[in-house]
């Protein structure tokens, strides 16, 4: 069985481009801006701690 990661995420539209970050670990990949969080019922509260 497959673990399920709980990641709290932002998405920033400005002057029609998305802000993404660019990962490096087991070949490049982008995602958007954001981090883990351990409470689903914090994630309101967690998106812009993250930023």
């Amino acid at each position: 069985m497959s673990n399920v990661r709980i990641r709290c995420t932002g998405l920033i539209i400005e002057n029609d481009c998305v802000l993404l970050v660019e990962y490096d670990d087991n070949g490049i990949h982008y995602n958007l801006p954001g981090g883990g969080s351990n409470q689903v019922k914090r994630l309101k509260k967690e998106l812009p701690e993250k930023f």
